[in-house]
């Protein structure tokens, strides 16, 4: 997925919107049945999307970044909406952002790959609406560095933002690499924003240009300070 803008809440980027996909019966689209339990169970993950600010002062947590940016330009797929992030192992997903390049330890990346299969990554999306950032609503902080925008909001430099109606869900899960019909393992999938119908699945065109080039095992994980990063 690709690197998100660290403010708190920021304009939604990922490019996986439903070009192509696997060949599907009219009955059926490829791999439904894991996208539709997805879709129902991923507001009870970690929504990782609130770990996306990391701290660059060890004194200090991380602060959580509210809804998120994509930073795609094209206005097909993720473009100009703001998103959250879930992932059924959030720990997991944690580890990923550890790595700046799994040519530093290919043993030990293969290995955190291969842990990821079961992982399922969930992003929801919301068009974004424009507001006057004088209007945005302010909550008193419950500690230092803490987020005092309501988690719906964002503000970009002298322009704000809120979450505005529901969005497509844009699903990523992990087979085994061997499985026929996925990206060396990762099926793509995009529903409706109520969850309720697969609208595109499989190796999905639009989604693999973005992510067969990140070399984290088709993810993006957090953006992180250089410093911090492995």
């Amino acid at each position: 997925m690709k690197p998100i803008h660290a403010l708190a809440v920021s304009l939604l980027l990922l490019a996986c919107a439903p070009r192509s996909s696997v060949d599907a019966s009219p009955e059926t689209m490829p791999f439904e049945a894991e996208l539709l339990t997805a879709a129902r169970e991923f507001k009870t993950w970690d929504r990782v999307s609130d770990r996306a600010n990391w701290s660059p002062l060890d004194c200090l947590a991380p602060v959580p970044a509210g809804v998120l940016s994509s930073e795609s330009k094209d206005t097909g797929t993720h473009g100009r909406k703001l998103y959250f992030l879930y992932a059924k192992d959030g720990e997991l997903y944690d580890e990923l952002s550890l790595w700046s390049s799994p040519s530093d330890d290919p043993d030990g990346f293969a290995d955190l790959s291969q842990r990821m299969v079961g992982q399922v990554l969930v992003k929801e999306s919301f068009t974004s609406v424009e507001v006057d950032p004088d209007t945005v609503p302010r909550r008193q902080a419950a500690a230092i560095g803490a987020r005092q925008l309501p988690d719906d909001y964002l503000l970009d430099g002298e322009r704000a933002y809120r979450a505005g109606d529901p969005g497509a869900l844009f699903v990523m899960l992990k087979l085994e690499p061997s499985t026929p019909g996925t990206d060396a393992g990762w099926v793509y999938g995009t529903l409706t924003a109520d969850g309720t119908r697969v609208t595109a699945s499989g190796r999905i065109e639009s989604c693999m240009d973005c992510h067969v080039d990140e070399g984290r095992d088709r993810m993006y994980g957090h953006r992180r300070p250089r410093q911090l990063a492995r």
